[in-house]
């Protein structure tokens, strides 16, 4: 990581010296006779830092580096996997049926707007 002169000399500093109090960090760090705008930068720097995730600041005063992770590699996109686990089911051929020579009878088909015959009512005797 390339930083600007300041934060980077203050993450060197606690990058040797992690678990050391945040007086230590200042003795170390800041230039001598520094005036009051001097150490404000230097605190905005360690503020930043702490922000980025780069520095723990601990309640008891302690400055620690913090772990990174190595970057990770680029998964392949995988599908998504459903719930229920998949399974393969036979591949199977729909039956042929026999080959007949006689014509095969077709269902009756009424015509739109034919009515069928009404039912025969009984006749009384």
């Amino acid at each position: 990581i390339q930083l600007a002169e300041r934060p980077q000399q203050m993450l060197t500093w606690i990058r040797e010296n992690s678990g050391k109090n945040l007086e230590d960090l200042w003795k170390n760090t800041l230039p001598e006779e520094a005036d009051k705008e001097t150490k404000q930068n230097y605190y905005h720097d360690l503020h930043w830092l702490l922000n980025q995730g780069f520095v723990l600041l601990m309640a008891d005063g302690t400055v620690h580096l913090a772990k990174t992770k190595a970057p990770e590699a680029p998964k392949k996109e995988a599908a998504p996997k459903s719930e229920e686990p998949k399974t393969e089911e036979p591949k199977t051929e729909p039956l042929k049926e026999p080959k007949s020579e006689e014509p095969k009878e077709e269902p009756a088909t009424e015509e739109p707007g034919a009515s069928s015959p009404a039912p025969e009512e009984p006749k009384a005797e």
